[in-house]
């Protein structure tokens, strides 16, 4: 049963008694616009996925890098916000900056909502792929901030469902993850 949110809780994002440190950190669907954090998204991938920093890493489960910057290029143009969207949490920008200037943004998590047909056809479903937070960065709520967006993000999206595929050996992860 979903608990109801209190008038502190805002739709797509954590509530105030899940998280900590989160104030640091903002979550947008990123565009083709984004692609200057392109590299930077690509090295978070790889290295959350095989840091001996972070506490998600895989490195002794699987070789080589999850990811390529051609493939973030590609998640990029697809992130329409219709059947796909590459989620990314930036660091806040500084208040004294112009806000309409992302200038001053440092990626430092990802999430990509792809659609997914289960085996009756049925295509109101998505998967969440490339979910990474910065080993430096991890610990720090960013992952709970990221997975709230992108719930919310798959709703808008008229999305009934998300699945988001953890490795059997992971069992840390799969404990965190049961929001």
């Amino acid at each position: 049963m979903t608990p109801t949110p209190t008038e502190e809780e805002i739709p797509g994002q954590p509530p105030p008694s899940k998280t900590k440190n989160s104030s640091n950190f903002f979550v947008r669907v990123a565009t083709i616009d984004d692609v200057k954090h392109a590299p930077k998204m690509t090295s978070i991938i790889n290295s959350a996925y095989k840091s001996d920093d972070g506490w998600t890493s895989n490195k002794n489960i699987i070789k080589g890098d999850r990811t390529t910057l051609q493939n973030i290029y590609a998640c990029l143009r697809r992130s329409d916000e219709t059947s796909s969207a590459f989620m990314c949490a930036f660091t806040k920008r500084d208040p004294s900056s112009d806000s309409s200037k992302k200038a001053d943004e440092t990626a430092v998590g990802t999430v990509m909502i792809d659609p997914m047909t289960d085996s009756n056809g049925n295509d109101h479903y998505c998967i969440f792929e490339l979910f990474a937070v910065n080993p430096a960065d991890q610990s720090k709520s960013v992952g709970a901030q990221i997975m709230y967006a992108a719930m919310a993000q798959a709703k808008k999206m008229g999305y009934e469902a998300a699945f988001l595929k953890i490795l059997d050996k992971k069992t840390k992860l799969r404990s965190w993850v049961r929001i």
